[in-house]
């Protein structure tokens, strides 16, 4: 799972949009900003990681 943050692309193409759209990754809670409505979309469809359950990187750190 990869959180997405500001912006990875090539050849202009944004790699980190395209993870999220997917649902392989997540928008990162401080920098992705960007990505948050393209996740919301990503779970209401159930792409990806939104086929089941999991825990958010920075939401298992917390509970340890």
């Amino acid at each position: 799972m990869v959180a997405a943050s500001p912006f990875c692309a090539s050849g202009g193409f944004d790699l980190s949009a395209n993870m999220v759209h997917t649902g392989w990754a997540l928008a990162d809670p401080v920098t992705g900003g960007a990505y948050r409505e393209t996740e919301a979309r990503a779970q209401r469809k159930r792409h990806g990681m939104w086929k089941g359950d999991f825990t958010a990187p920075w939401e298992w750190r917390a509970q340890q």
